[in-house]
């Protein structure tokens, strides 16, 4: 037996078919009654879950009309209170109340998440002066409140800059964040306001200490804290903010913004491979050029996610990834028979490929969301529930994914974030990253230099322009929200162009 076999079998992903059963059994049984009911007992119920709870009270106002047809006034009475409750949970959370603009007019704009926002740059202080200080913005915050302003950075040096804010009419510095190396970093800085009577007037101020690199600040976020003893756990609240967070093009909770519909036995499915591999280490492996100069065999006995054609490398090596996944609406199709047959232990799929890849015991079923929706929710307990996504690449949906499975050491092989189009390559659609490639992409020969296999994009097969910029923005911000998590995103790739992540050898992990 190897390493890889004794470890999966301490980890068997069996269900218990007998609750699952008879989840089924109550919903076929008696119809819209008997589903209701049930709704109404998981909500009751104190041996329910959050997770159980927070999807009955969804499935219950996504259904209301339906479902309550024959309910008696104790029932209603029951669900009102429910959701009151709900309600009452999520107003106590905190909540975002402004967006903060600088003032300044001397901004760029720069792209985070598909979206252009306001950034400031601090620029390296010269001469004798021991730093560099930027006023860039102000907010009015009512009082009797804490408050938690979080802003995201980049920062390159290792001197001590700071982020401060203070009271515009006192001039009293209410609190200081240290800025900690990285690109797209997160510096959160509480305030209190509870003990004022009158509405304030908030300043901010960046100070660059650095005599050689600058400092980078983008549009920040105000988040109100209410009272200590208002608060209450997010997954209590989530029930009710999920609800308001909802677009209308967004069904309920069992049905993802495209394609098929979750069932209960999809979320339980998913729900029960959670943190199932904690204290194991995992490499999520991209399928760049850079693997033909990694000694793969090293990798027999390890856990290794593999993405779209991964299958290309089985004929060099014994061993095979336990985990896959694949996302891409051109990709996916394009290699139907390809995913579908794969023989990999845990293969994750949109819900939207239900039809195409069909039911298996190895496919795993997930709600997406798109590219930049949310993304640092994809690294919360919740994700089940709120989708996957959110990276600008299938790479961090993989990361998104060993992460809800509990694996906190996670290492990048094969990353090189570096594309070129051939001109063999039949281009077609707009060009949305201006770079001067369209998006529809088709290649006419088997001459693929972006990938370890030249027919992997080989002759006739589809894709789209790579987005390398946003890539490397959802690596680093990946990163990043790992590590605020107590774990760690390195990246073990031979040479390549993925410098936003912290590079370790890759011989050096064995």
């Amino acid at each position: 037996m190897t390493v890889n076999e004794d470890r999966r079998s301490t980890h068997d992903h069996a269900l218990n078919s007998d609750i699952t059963n008879q989840r089924l059994s109550i919903f076929k049984s008696g119809g819209e009654n008997d589903w209701g009911r049930f709704l109404l007992s998981r909500i009751t119920d104190d041996s329910a879950t959050s997770s159980e709870k927070t999807i009955a009270v969804l499935t219950l106002v996504e259904n209301f009309d339906r479902i309550s047809r024959s309910w008696s006034p104790e029932d209603y009475e029951l669900v009102a209170g429910a959701i009151d409750l709900a309600k009452s949970k999520a107003s106590a959370e905190a909540k975002m109340i402004s967006t903060l603009l600088p003032s300044e007019t001397d901004v760029d704009s720069t792209l985070i998440d598909g979206k252009f926002v306001q950034r400031i740059e601090v620029t390296p202080c010269v001469g004798d002066s021991e730093q560099e200080v930027v006023e860039f913005g102000q907010l009015t915050l009512a009082p009797g409140c804490k408050y938690l302003i979080t802003s995201e950075y980049d920062k390159v040096s290792e001197s001590n800059d700071l982020i401060e804010i203070c009271d515009l009419d006192s001039g009293i510095i209410l609190n200081h964040t240290a800025l900690e190396p990285g690109f797209n970093r997160f510096a959160n800085t509480e305030i209190d306001l509870s003990e004022k009577s009158d509405t304030c007037r908030i300043g901010f101020r960046l100070i660059n200490r650095s005599t050689t690199e600058p400092l980078y600040w983008y549009q920040s976020k105000s988040i109100s804290l209410f009272p200590s003893d208002a608060q209450t756990s997010f997954i209590d609240a989530f029930a009710e903010i999920l609800r308001q967070e909802r677009t209308k093009a967004t069904k309920p909770i069992f049905t993802p913004v495209t394609g098929e519909p979750l069932t209960l036995i999809d979320i339980d499915r998913l729900t029960s491979l959670q943190n199932k591999f904690s204290g194991e280490r995992i490499f999520v492996m991209g399928n760049g050029p850079s693997l033909n100069k990694t000694p793969l065999e090293k990798l027999e006995g390890e856990f290794v996610f593999g993405l779209n054609r991964i299958s290309l490398l089985f004929e060099r090596v014994s061993w095979r990834p336990t985990f896959f996944t694949a996302f891409d609406v051109r990709v996916v199709p394009d290699n139907q028979e390809e995913f579908a047959n794969l023989d990999i232990e845990y293969k994750f799929f949109s819900a939207r490929y239900k039809k195409l890849l069909g039911e298996k015991p190895n496919h795993y079923w997930h709600h997406t969301k798109g590219f930049y929706d949310g993304f640092e929710s994809c690294f919360e307990p919740t994700v089940p529930f709120t989708g996957f996504g959110g990276g600008g690449t299938i790479a961090t949906m993989a990361i998104e994914l060993a992460f809800f499975m509990g694996f906190r050491e996670i290492y990048l092989i094969g990353t090189d974030v570096s594309y070129s189009v051939p001109k063999t390559v039949v281009q077609s659609g707009e060009d949305i990253f201006g770079d001067g490639v369209k998006l529809n992409l088709e290649s006419t020969k088997d001459d693929d230099q972006n990938h370890f296999d030249p027919r992997y994009f080989g002759a006739g097969k589809k894709w789209h322009s790579p987005n390398v910029r946003d890539m490397k923005i959802g690596f680093a911000r990946a990163a990043s929200y790992i590590e605020q998590r107590g774990g760690k995103l390195l990246n073990a790739t031979v040479g390549g162009e993925l410098d936003q992540v912290q590079r370790v050898d890759f011989n050096s992990l064995f």
